[in-house]
């Protein structure tokens, strides 16, 4: 709030009552999930449409992709500026090496489990933990299957 009273009353209920932590709500971790399966096919045709400029010789051809090019990367950076209220926590994805912007907005939409069970609970469910394939006496080699397809192959 930005009236000097009503904030000095939240800040004392604050004090006073100490509510509890509580996560963003499921409508919001929602319409990022939307917006990451949005993203998917568009960085699908993305890469489809930088495959056809290296083969494009003619110059108008050439031209008319790069519009293509520069109107899917304007709307790749808009999607991701919608799910403002998730910056902090995309940002502290995106700081551990190997996750980067594509990476963590499919980590935050479609893992919520993230941060609050172990780690390896948590490879398990995205498929990543190699599994035993054993029969008996037969001991099979270990495979990972299984999980969250979407955020195994963004990992």
């Amino acid at each position: 709030k930005t009236d000097r009273i009503d904030a000095e009353v939240l800040a004392l209920f604050g004090e006073r009552i100490r509510p509890p932590l509580r996560s963003l709500l499921e409508a919001e971790r929602a319409a990022l999930a939307e917006l990451v399966a949005r993203r998917r096919p568009l960085l699908k045709r993305r890469q489809a449409e930088r495959n056809r400029l290296e083969t494009a010789h003619q110059a108008r051809v050439r031209a008319s992709i790069e519009v293509v090019l520069q109107a899917l990367e304007q709307a790749l950076e808009a999607q991701l500026r919608a799910c403002g209220v998730w910056q902090e926590q995309l940002r502290l994805l995106c700081s551990v090496p190997g996750v980067g912007p594509a990476t963590a907005p499919v980590l935050r939409a479609e893992l919520p489990e993230l941060g609050r069970i172990g780690r390896r609970p948590l490879v398990k469910l995205v498929g990543l933990a190699p599994l035993k394939c054993d029969r008996g006496r037969w001991r099979g080699r270990r495979r990972i299957w299984g999980g969250r397809a979407s955020v195994r192959a963004a990992l």
